[in-house]
């Protein structure tokens, strides 16, 4: 009879990471999957952050453009409607017409004052003190001060403030320019 041969079949396991290293290299790939991502999202977000930067500089340079052009245009106007006011004061045939047309140049004359103040507040200084000097001008001229001048005198007053308007159109123009071109030698923050 034959003796049945016994055979050992076991399993011996060759080491402890072998089991593991699937496991491990799946979290390793997906370890950096998602520090892939994070960089990105980061990157982005830089990118985002810069980009809403522009944006509101270049809103607030639009803004100031066009609250240069409005100031501008309002103490231009009010310069050249003083002017014209003081020659009517000049010629008024009566004292009470000549109050009343006084009286237009002292409003427009605080119209001025007030666009002075909008330029200080919005960074234009030199522009504010333009403002300053034409009121100031016009202030000097009082009712009883124009009504005494010859005509000489006053068409020299008149000259003076359009002379002040010119300058300070000039320089609100030059303003204006610069606000509409945006300054790219400035620090980036």
């Amino acid at each position: 009879m034959c003796t049945p041969v016994q055979v050992d079949i076991t399993t011996h396991a060759g080491s402890f990471a072998s089991p593991w290293l699937p496991s491990l290299s799946s979290l390793a790939v997906s370890l950096v999957a998602l520090f892939g991502v994070f960089l990105t999202i980061r990157a982005a977000d830089c990118r985002a952050k810069a980009d809403r930067r522009a944006n509101r500089e270049q809103d607030f340079l639009t803004w100031k453009r066009d609250t240069l052009l409005r100031l501008a245009a309002e103490v231009s106007g009010s310069a050249v409607r003083a002017g014209d006011a003081l020659k009517r004061v000049h010629k008024a045939a009566t004292d009470d017409s000549a109050a009343v047309e006084y009286r237009k140049v002292e409003q427009l004359s605080e119209d001025i004052g007030a666009a002075n103040s909008r330029l200080g507040v919005i960074g234009e200084r030199d522009l504010a003190k333009r403002c300053i000097a034409i009121r100031l001008r016009l202030d000097a001229l009082t009712l009883e001060a124009v009504r005494g001048l010859g005509a000489d005198e006053l068409e020299a007053h008149v000259q003076a403030i359009k002379s002040m308007r010119g300058s300070f159109d000039h320089d609100a123009e030059r303003s204006i320019r610069a606000a509409a071109e945006p300054d790219d030698t400035r620090p980036a923050r």
